[in-house]
């Protein structure tokens, strides 16, 4: 566990936070959410942005990653825009992660009608410069967080 949360670590100051636009780095839930869903009759996730929910923000931007190659019904299903309706069956493979605007965009799971257990991790960033902590405990929504400190950003 302890190994998997220094690569998380390094994995946001590296790869996550230099795409978020902030120098200044950004405010992370830490440790991530991991989530498990197996071929099963019942959905995981109900249809939700995250704004429902005490302590999310604005500035918020979600991240979603894959550790097994999703598809079909084992996947996430997100609409482009808020309140757009285009909702879309992510399809990715391992080694390719989701950047989207969970905060205000709806997103959910099906039942997982295939055959193929889906393994995935997902978490918040908030940019430094925006970051509000409004509940006094550091936290985003429920959970806990860090900072990365300053990065160099990516275009």
């Amino acid at each position: 566990w302890l190994d998997f949360l220094d690569k998380y670590r390094k994995f946001i100051k590296e790869e996550i936070a230099p795409i978020c636009g902030d120098e200044t780095g950004v405010v992370y839930q830490c440790p991530p959410t991991l989530r498990i869903s197996m071929p099963a009759h019942a959905p995981t996730i109900k249809m939700h942005c995250d704004s429902g929910y005490d302590n999310h923000q604005e500035g918020e931007i979600n991240f979603w990653v894959p550790i097994t190659q999703v598809f079909g019904n084992n996947t996430l299903i997100v609409e482009s825009e808020p309140n757009k309706g285009d909702f879309h069956h992510i399809e990715m493979d391992y080694g390719e992660f989701l950047k989207f605007n969970g905060y205000r965009c709806r997103h959910y799971t099906v039942a997982n009608d295939t055959d193929f257990t889906r393994i995935s991790f997902d978490f918040r960033v908030v940019p430094q410069s925006v970051y509000v902590e409004l509940n006094k405990m550091g936290k985003i929504g429920d959970y806990c967080t860090e900072s990365t400190g300053d990065v160099v950003l990516k275009n």
